[in-house]
């Protein structure tokens, strides 16, 4: 109809029913001659994608013939889609708000913490690039995740900032889905599934040291032990390296002051040093404050205080410690 009638050019889409009625029989737009409408549009949300951009176009753009002509800005360009043109119109808020938001939060706010923002920010928030929101703030998002990264053996130094990010969208990933959403809804994308089994939760990442100082204390103390020491720790060592072996239980006993922690501490930098998880657990909290990374048993098996006959451990079975 815009392109025969000139008078249809000056009007916009929700006001063509006002001066104009459909004939269903030629199945064209016709001048209005009597009676009044007021022309209505179904109402869109941002999640609905281009569908809700265009809706914004045709309530601000008059006399467009074709979807072509809705893409096209004053100095003639064409845009490839509607959002982008909706943006370079100045018909959209700018993302200044979240941006400031995420970087106020993050001088405070956990990684984790930081993650959730960002999530409320995409479903509740509705940002023109998310895109542009995710590169600028994933590094504080991933900043626990690199710290545990750098320790882990099988990460080669030139994978770790893709091993990060692709954490962090998994992570994203799992949040979204409570709310009906996917990555590519935000134009993001999904996490790379050759990567996920390298992912560990976050309770194995928090028992991973770096391995290469390990190692290299780990060396440093075995050259102090003297024989007996040297010869339990091989048998631990060994009762480690045979796969098919029972687990075992070894008790070190002897007088104070005879090396017991240095043998443990000697023991735990040697297995930590080979990319593996040991954990240092003491009943009293000195004791475990003498070891490196150690914990007390209440601690680490989340034991109840004050213990009885029925005490059990706090640790659900579907839950991560478990």
């Amino acid at each position: 109809m815009n392109k025969e009638n000139t008078n249809a050019k000056k009007l916009h889409y929700h006001e063509i029913p006002e001066h104009f009625v459909w004939n269903s029989v030629s199945h064209k737009w016709i001048q209005r001659k009597r009676g009044k409408c007021v022309g209505r549009v179904y109402t869109t949300n941002p999640a609905q994608g281009e569908r809700h951009y265009l809706c914004i176009l045709l309530h601000h753009i008059p006399g467009a013939s074709s979807f072509d002509d809705l893409k096209q800005l004053p100095d003639g360009t064409t845009c490839s889609t509607f959002k982008e043109t909706a943006t370079k119109l100045g018909l959209l808020a700018s993302d200044d708000e979240w941006d400031e938001c995420m970087q106020e939060a993050s001088t405070s706010f956990m990684p984790y913490q930081l993650q959730t923002l960002f999530i409320t920010v995409l479903v509740f928030g509705e940002p023109l690039a998310p895109q542009e929101l995710w590169y600028k703030h994933k590094t504080c998002m991933g900043e626990d995740i690199y710290q545990h990264a750098t320790s882990m053996q099988n990460i080669p130094p030139d994978e770790l900032s893709d091993f990060v990010d692709n954490t962090v969208l998994l992570e994203l990933q799992k949040e979204l889905s409570h709310f009906g959403y996917s990555l590519p809804d935000f134009s993001l994308k999904l996490p790379q599934e050759d990567k996920i089994v390298t992912s560990y939760p976050q309770v194995i990442l928090d028992e991973l040291f770096n391995s290469k100082e390990q190692s290299a204390k780990a060396l440093e103390l075995q050259a102090m032990l003297n024989g007996e020491q040297q010869d339990a720790l091989q048998l631990i060592l060994q009762a480690m390296a045979d796969p098919k072996a029972s687990p075992q239980l070894f008790f070190i006993n002897a007088a104070g002051g005879c090396g017991k922690t240095f043998l443990l501490e000697t023991a735990l930098a040697t297995v930590c040093g080979m990319g593996k998880i040991a954990l240092a657990v003491a009943s009293p909290g000195i004791a475990a404050e003498l070891l490196y990374g150690g914990r007390t048993a209440h601690s680490c098996f989340k034991i109840p205080i004050p213990v009885s006959d029925e005490s059990v451990c706090a640790i659900s079975l579907q839950s991560a410690d478990a």
